[in-house]
């Protein structure tokens, strides 16, 4: 005999329930809901969090609007709670699974709701079948074009993640891709800077492939007034608009919070901006722990241990694949040597940037011209990306034979790095070329400068993050004269030495700045410091987070250092010198 299949049905706004094949319907529920969306949240460790949101109505009149989690949804506790005297759960004469009667009733009328998709990240998502689109704040990028239907919920340091209203990828685009080639030489003085821009963005892009994820990060080295910031927040146009104030995260957020926010710029670009602490404040170990904690966790993927904000464990199922961009006026000190060789340092110096030429490319980032170029190159990697996946596979092992050769002292983590980044720029131009923009000629010259230049930086890697303290002296020489806190004299005639720029020198409008600390030699560069200049006063100039390095005795271990000059073989030299016949000490430029 078959068993009898309860029966439902709705009444006057009440739910019926007939529960064997000889008996009346009888009233289950005093109310009637009708779902209006089942909204999905989806949190960047995977897991899916669903809220039903939905009214309540009792004889043909609305009586409540609700939207609460699935799980407190189907225990119908808020029915007691937000609905009070007026909402009533019939018990008599069903015994048992009176709320699995229930749900399945509100389903039975209430069918085909609407289901939206809200992701916790950006990012490339799974369409239809095996198709990939790429996930904004206000919407999404396919192989079809855009669309502005996708919903995400970010944390507002990512709110830059935002398709132009109104964009047309085609208008104009052989311009805008000429700027990116233009960003190339964003700094004269340091060949290196154009290429965190240029390639930062791209090499984001191309982890749509497996073999593209992400495995390292880059490190904005430099004192303030550099504009590393500016050009960190440079690379985040590539994918929305430039904000000057609301796109940096800063090393003070927690490992938890820098964690999840990498997970959720998942496929692009995070910035952690100002890694810098006083030594006398107990943020050393705080800030390398961090850094330990972040950079690896960026360049592996996942990190060794995460936690929730409560501090326990969870488990991490979504991998970070996202290109970190960190700044700080110093690499981080005391880590493992290993973390170092995961990221590329990039070092910047004042002046390395023209201020021009900076306002020009900001410009051209807020009037859309680097997303659009990012949206079209994405375009270009979903409409391509079966046919490009196979020749990826095959251009990792070239690169990486040829690389090991240039690279010979360097480790396999740092090749790895070089080959991901020139895979992703030989794909831009790809696109490029495809576009028009560029011929194969043209590809072919650009491929070189970057490949030149990216294996010069990561041969200076070990002396970019491993800083001499020559290198720290001199750094911190040429701000205090360029500042006007000291001054040299010409060591022949006294006075304003002759050369092009004498405000690097401590001079300015004919007059000195500062104190007086020496002599400088205009045909040979050479400084002479008075001897009887005190120590303090040299050692004040030391950025606090090296001033340990610069403990007594000061001048031996410049010595030690090859720093000074030794004319007949003493520590002093005996040169003559304009106004004065005492001993002093003649500085050598420490060797880069």
């Amino acid at each position: 005999m078959n068993k009898f299949i309860p029966q439902y049905s709705v009444k006057k706004d009440t739910y019926q329930i007939c529960l064997s094949e000889d008996a009346d319907f009888i009233e289950l529920a005093n109310f009637r809901v009708v779902i209006k969306e089942e909204i999905c949240f989806r949190k960047t460790s995977g897991e899916i969090e669903i809220f039903v949101n939905f009214d309540v109505y009792q004889l043909g009149k609305k009586i409540k609007s609700l939207n609460i989690p699935n799980v407190e949804f189907e225990q119908f506790k808020w029915v007691g709670s937000k609905l009070g005297l007026k909402g009533e759960i019939n018990t008599i004469g069903i015994t048992s699974k009176v709320n699995d009667h229930l749900i399945r009733a509100i389903k039975k009328y209430n069918p085909n709701v609407p289901v939206i998709n809200i992701f916790s990240r950006v990012g490339y998502i799974k369409e239809s079948g095996s198709n990939r689109k790429f996930l904004f704040n206000n919407g999404s990028v396919s192989s079809n074009g855009i669309k502005y239907e996708s919903k995400t919920k970010l944390h507002t340091k990512l709110g830059f993640y935002q398709i132009p209203l109104d964009l047309d990828v085609n208008s104009y685009l052989e311009l805008s891709v000429k700027k990116v080639f233009n960003l190339l030489n964003l700094s004269k003085k340091n060949r290196f800077i154009g290429l965190v821009p240029c390639l930062a963005a791209f090499r984001a892009s191309t982890t749509l492939f497996k073999s593209m994820e992400m495995d390292t990060w880059f490190f904005l080295v430099g004192k303030t007034q550099t504009y590393k910031t500016t050009v960190a927040q440079l690379c985040t146009s590539f994918y929305g608009t430039l904000e000057s104030a609301n796109n940096m995260v800063s090393w003070d957020s927690t490992d938890y919070a820098l964690i999840e926010l990498a997970l959720q710029a998942r496929n692009g670009i995070l910035v952690v901006d100002d890694f810098v602490y006083n030594v006398n404040s107990g943020k050393a170990k705080e800030f390398t722990d961090k850094a330990e904690t972040i950079l690896r966790a960026c360049a592996n993927g996942s990190s060794r241990s995460r936690k929730d904000s409560k501090g326990d464990s969870i488990e991490d199922k979504g991998r970070i694949n996202t290109m970190t961009i960190a700044t700080g006026e110093f690499a981080p000190n005391g880590v493992n040597e290993s973390l170092l060789a995961r990221g590329i340092f990039v070092p910047f110096v004042r002046g390395d940037i023209d201020q021009n030429t900076l306002t020009r490319f900001q410009g051209y980032a807020e009037n859309g011209d680097f997303v659009k170029v990012n949206i079209a190159f994405i375009q270009y990697l979903l409409i391509n990306r079966i046919e490009l996946n196979d020749k990826i596979k095959d251009w990792k092992k070239t690169y990486r034979e040829k690389l090991m050769v240039r690279l010979q002292q360097s480790s396999p983590r740092t090749v790895n790095q070089a080959v991901g980044m020139l895979i992703a720029w030989k794909l831009f131009l790809m696109f490029a070329k495809l576009e028009g923009v560029i011929d194969k000629q043209e590809a072919i010259k650009y491929q070189k400068i970057v490949k030149s230049r990216l294996v010069s930086l990561l041969k200076k890697q070990r002396a970019i993050y491993t800083r001499s303290i020559g290198s720290i002296l001199f750094e911190s020489l040429r701000d205090a004269l360029k500042e006007g806190r000291m001054h040299l004299i010409d060591h022949k005639v006294g006075g304003e030495p002759q050369v092009k720029d004498s405000s690097t020198l401590g001079w300015k409008h004919g007059q000195p700045q500062g104190t007086k600390i020496g002599w400088y030699n205009v045909k040979t560069g050479t400084i002479f410091i008075d001897k009887d200049l005190p120590i303090e006063d040299l050692v004040a100039l030391i950025p606090d987070n090296y001033k340990k390095d610069f403990n007594k005795p000061f001048w031996k271990k410049l010595d030690r250092a090859k720093l000074i000059v030794h004319p007949y073989d003493r520590l002093v030299s005996r040169a003559k010198l304009f106004g004065t016949d005492k001993q002093h000490y003649q500085l050598r430029q420490p060797e880069k």
